[in-house]
């Protein structure tokens, strides 16, 4: 693409389709993958070189950061890691969203008591 041209809508993302991405989302999540297409809305669809985890389709509304991965320091990065066992995964995730759940009901004693109403549980995604 020519560096003087650039798009401001989703055809930006043409020169990320078949490149290393990775994408952030609203809840926090990381998706590392090949980027594969996407469409006007920003929805994308990454397919990760793990068989498996396999291809997603991300909604453009979820996605916080699209970004291109570093392949040297990915490698550096990725050589250095281990697998760690799911169900110690799970148990990481799950007190994560505990705490998230806990700050979200601090934060909505807090607003009652500043005299805001809360009509929504903390999760709700508004959508």
């Amino acid at each position: 693409m020519d560096p003087g041209q650039f798009f401001t809508t989703a055809n930006s993302l043409l020169d990320c389709v078949d490149r290393r991405l990775v994408v952030v989302l609203r809840d926090g999540r990381k998706l590392f993958g090949v980027l594969r297409s996407y469409d006007q809305f920003g929805t994308c669809v990454p397919s990760s070189p793990q068989t498996r985890r396999g291809v997603y389709i991300v909604r453009g509304e979820n996605v916080v950061l699209l970004a291109e991965v570093d392949l040297l320091t990915e490698e550096d990065t990725f050589s250095r890691m281990q697998l760690a066992p799911e169900q110690e995964v799970k148990e990481i995730l799950d007190r994560e969203a505990q705490e998230r759940q806990e700050q979200g009901r601090v934060r909505n004693r807090v607003l009652r008591e500043r005299g805001f109403s809360i009509l929504d549980p903390p999760d709700a995604d508004n959508y």
